[in-house]
């Protein structure tokens, strides 16, 4: 009989199982969240967002589980879930438990990899941004960067069936307040159709040439936080200064990982639930920022002791052994489980 069992959750098909993916003779169940994927992303329901692992965990019989470990190796839960989690099971023990290196250190190290050494004195863009996965918020963020005339930046083309579900989405979310008309939708490569990481490596120069990198991680609406790689990293080690418009709290929640915070830009909105309102308002909160270039070198020189610390940090820190001793700080079991059902990446920390 097995009383207790360990899911990689990312890569565990549990809506295809229907109901009878957990033993009735299981008593402790380990839920591991390594990155964002199909399983563990957010689903547009009803006009609202829902986690889906706790969509999938409210579907099955529980009745005999009696502790549940929620255990993320690169991101937090955020107050917003747990709560859902506690109120979704009163009679289960629920633990979380989270790292924010784990999963990730090699994002950082890649900054180092790619840093640059020499830096020119003078910026010649107020601000530059470049996606490649196109999701809600990015297609919110890109509309809004043509509306105002905001014209550095790179995307691909938007499929028919997608664009016509993003302006549904916005348009439900905001009560028809909020309705994109005339989009273009076109692609922008600045280097044609070209690998990630010589993306990444061609991608140096212009973030080095700009004062602000707009940063975008996996949107997680409230339910995560704490996630970040190399959209991060790499502004970092361009001594770019980073604005978020991203996961609630994302500049603020830098101090957890090993960094200082900038500061300047507005995100007050953070607090705001509706999802439109709070990324109109952060944009226009922020905007002199992203189209003026004075504005932008102000906020910029500003920071310049944050970029130069951040820097620094990011190009002295080891990162794998950060990682190592996130993971040690551990209980024991919840450590093995992770090194034993998670991939040769992880596994090269030991």
């Amino acid at each position: 009989m097995i009383k207790e069992k360990t899911l990689l959750v990312d890569n565990f098909p549990f809506f295809k199982q229907k109901g009878q993916s957990i033993e009735k003779s299981v008593q402790s169940l380990n839920l591991i969240f390594v990155e964002p994927s199909g399983q563990t992303e957010c689903q547009y329901i009803n006009n609202q967002f829902i986690y889906k692992p706790l969509l999938w965990l409210k579907s099955i019989d529980l009745q005999n589980v009696k502790e549940i470990n929620m255990i993320y190796v690169e991101s937090k839960p955020t107050d917003l879930l747990k709560q859902k989690i506690y109120e979704s099971f009163p009679n289960i023990k629920i633990n979380f438990f989270h790292l924010f290196h784990f999963a990730n250190y090699f994002f950082f190290e890649l900054g180092q990899k790619l840093s640059l050494k020499n830096f020119t004195k003078t910026r010649t863009n107020n601000c530059f941004y470049s996606v490649a996965t196109i999701r809600l918020p990015r297609y919110y963020l890109l509309q809004y960067m043509q509306t105002h005339n905001i014209d550095y930046f790179g995307c691909p083309f938007i499929e028919e069936n997608m664009l016509k579900n993003f302006n549904e989405q916005i348009k439900n979310l905001s009560n028809s307040t909020e309705v994109i008309k005339n989009f273009k939708n076109e692609e922008k490569r600045p280097y044609g159709y070209i690998g990630q990481p010589e993306f990444e490596v061609k991608q140096m120069p212009l973030l080095a040439d700009s004062y602000i990198s707009i940063v975008t991680h996996y949107p997680w609406y409230d339910y995560v936080s704490h996630f970040y790689d190399e959209k991060i990293s790499l502004p970092i080690a361009a001594k770019s200064l980073p604005f978020f418009f991203d996961n609630k709290d994302a500049n603020k929640n830098l101090v957890d990982i090993g960094f200082e915070p900038y500061k300047g830009f507005d995100y007050s909105a953070d607090s705001i639930d509706n999802f439109i309102t709070r990324w109109k308002t952060n944009l226009d909160n922020n905007k002199k920022f992203l189209i003026n270039n004075n504005d932008a070198k102000s906020i910029y020189d500003l920071n310049k002791d944050i970029i130069d610390k951040n820097y620094k940090i990011l190009n002295e820190t080891n990162w794998k052994a950060k990682a190592l001793t996130e993971i040690n700080s551990l209980p024991e079991k919840i450590k093995q489980s992770i090194f034993e059902n998670t991939d040769f990446m992880e596994k090269s920390l030991l």
